[in-house]
């Protein structure tokens, strides 16, 4: 089974094996000023501390396409929550978000799904033999889930490589990546939507 047909027909069973958590009654009473709406919620937590724990229910064999459709859901996310904020709260994923909540959202990137589970070593590889079945998701998540032209959507990805700027004023955060990660960033993307 591809990734694409994995994510219509077992993603969502699997995803419901995973902890998560509600924004705090703060966050819920004004969702839309912090680019969320009522019925989000957020997998993962800082840094994913508890990934082995969170993880475990899903069968071992399943792994690997479980965890490349959540990486993948949630790069899109990630990108279409900074770079449409307006359009957000109207047309939403129906998965949890990758990240917590304090005083604001705050969501984790998503490298962060990928290196929990390969490792540093082992992401270059995997993205490498899979990068068709990644970038056939990315379509298939872009034109089915935001209401963003493809191409468009591609050109930001590709534009934003790297660590996004955030304004101070912001009331959500993104987290940024170190300098080692972003060169892991730089060669997945060449990988999946660079080619």
């Amino acid at each position: 089974m591809n990734l694409t047909d994995f994510f219509k027909f077992e993603f969502n069973h699997f995803m419901g094996q995973i902890p998560t958590n509600k924004p705090n009654e703060t966050i819920l009473q004004n969702p839309s000023h912090f680019y969320l709406n009522s019925k989000d919620i957020f997998f993962g937590g800082k840094d994913w501390q508890n990934y082995e724990t969170d993880i475990s229910n899903i069968p071992v064999e399943t792994r690997e396409d479980f965890v490349l459709c959540l990486f993948t859901v949630s790069m899109v996310e990630y990108y279409y929550t900074n770079n449409y904020h307006n359009a957000f709260s109207e047309h939403r994923f129906p998965i949890p978000k990758f990240g917590w909540c304090g005083y604001g959202p705050h969501f984790e990137h998503p490298l962060g799904v990928l290196t929990k589970h390969f490792g540093d070593v082992g992401i270059e590889t995997i993205v490498s033999s899979r990068s068709e079945e990644i970038k056939n998701l990315t379509s298939f998540l872009i034109c089915e889930f935001t209401i963003i032209d493809e191409l468009e959507f591609l050109i930001i990805l590709k534009n934003n490589i790297t660590n996004i700027p955030v304004q101070f004023n912001d009331p959500v955060f993104f987290e940024f990546l170190t300098q080692h990660e972003i060169e892991i960033w730089k060669e997945i993307m060449k990988k999946i939507i660079l080619d």
